[in-house]
């Protein structure tokens, strides 16, 4: 938001904001020559489609949950940060969790209703009781079985 006292400069009659700085012969003449990049995001000026953005979203989020994704990631040297990813996906239905932050909070010394550690989590399927320590996904399967090659999954657009 612009603030500021407000007026017309009577030799250019372009408006003349008092929070402006004065610009020297000096300073001008290194703006003037400088090398400058402009980023126009021209999207925000629609409005989304937010059926379309939330198939979009589930759709990456179904490809993150595939067994070995966040692991292939790691071993390329990234992390997945999943609680951001939660929240950016529930912003998108802001009638229906208008605050974000009461619905995935940080663990903190008082936090109450955490899983106990090394409990296995949710879609593997496999046995609970396993001492088996799964293999490190092999990164050439994961990608061409979202491909659909190998006659797993569906092609990926």
């Amino acid at each position: 938001m612009i603030t500021g006292e407000k007026g017309i400069d009577e030799v250019t009659g372009l408006p003349k904001f008092s929070w402006m700085p004065n610009i020297t012969g000096e300073v001008a003449e290194k703006l003037s020559k400088g090398e400058y990049r402009f980023r126009i995001d021209v999207s925000s000026l629609e409005k989304p489609d937010l059926p379309i953005l939330r198939s979009q979203v589930e759709r990456i989020a179904g490809l993150i949950s595939q067994p070995g994704i966040l692991q292939a990631y790691q071993i390329q040297g990234y992390k997945i940060n999943l609680a951001e990813f939660g929240k950016r996906y529930l912003q998108l239905f802001p009638y229906v969790f208008p605050d974000v932050g009461k619905i995935i909070t940080p663990i903190g010394e008082k936090t109450t209703g955490l899983l106990p550690s090394g409990m296995p989590q949710g879609g593997s399927g496999g046995n609970m009781n396993s001492q088996k320590t799964p293999q490190p996904p092999n990164i050439a399967d994961i990608l061409s079985g979202q491909a659909g090659e190998k006659g797993q999954g569906v092609p990926v657009a």
